[in-house]
Order: structure tokens, then sequence, then C-alpha cells
């Protein structure tokens, strides 16, 4: 995870610090395949430890957002009635998720 940090962090400053741009310049190409290496190591070991919990709370979530849109696209839809009632549909999703978390579930520390 540290070489993402790294990798991204250079990459922000990239264009604006002629300095960096200097020093990558005079380093090896061995210094960059390590920092990708070590990048997507990092990533497939994070993403094999939490897939069930990236799966359940995020890419689900996006195949059934991506579904309906399309679905709303078929049946006649405008972008703009699309965004808001998906808008919608997430707000109240929201909404009553925390009601739920709040009415029935409360932590013990709150």
């Amino acid at each position: 995870m540290g070489a993402f940090v790294v990798f991204i962090a250079k990459a922000i400053v990239w264009k604006s610090s002629p300095l960096l741009k200097q020093l990558s310049n005079l380093g090896s190409q061995g210094l960059f395949v390590v920092i990708t290496v070590s990048l997507i190591f990092s990533l497939s070991v994070a993403l094999a430890i939490t897939w069930s919990t990236s799966f359940a709370f995020i890419v689900v979530p996006f195949i059934t957002t991506f579904f309906a849109q399309v679905e709303m696209g078929i049946n006649g839809f405008n972008k703009s009635q699309q965004l808001f009632f998906l808008t919608l549909t997430a707000g109240l999703g929201l909404l009553f998720g925390e009601v739920l978390d709040l009415a029935f579930f409360p932590s013990v520390r709150y």
C-alpha cells in the first residue's frame, strides 16, 4: 500500500516539480519497475483480503445502478430523469438504512 501512495504522490507532482522530473530522468527504469510491481502486488493482496467485503459493498451497488440506468434508458427516460430517480432511490435507501441503524440496532457507545 505504501508503494501505491508513493506512486500517486509522484504522479500528482510530476508536472509541477522540475526537480522531481530531473531526478526521475537520472533514476533508472529499474526503480519504476520495482514500484510498479510492488503496486500491483499490494493491490492484489488488498483485493484478495477484502474481496468479499468490497464485492458486497462496492461492486453489487454499482452493478445494480448500472442495470437500473440501462433499464430506464430502454423505457424512454432522459438523462436528467435517470439522474433524479437514481439519486432519489439512493437517498431513500441511505435514509432507510440510517433509520434502521439508529432505531433498531443502536450502537452501545452512543
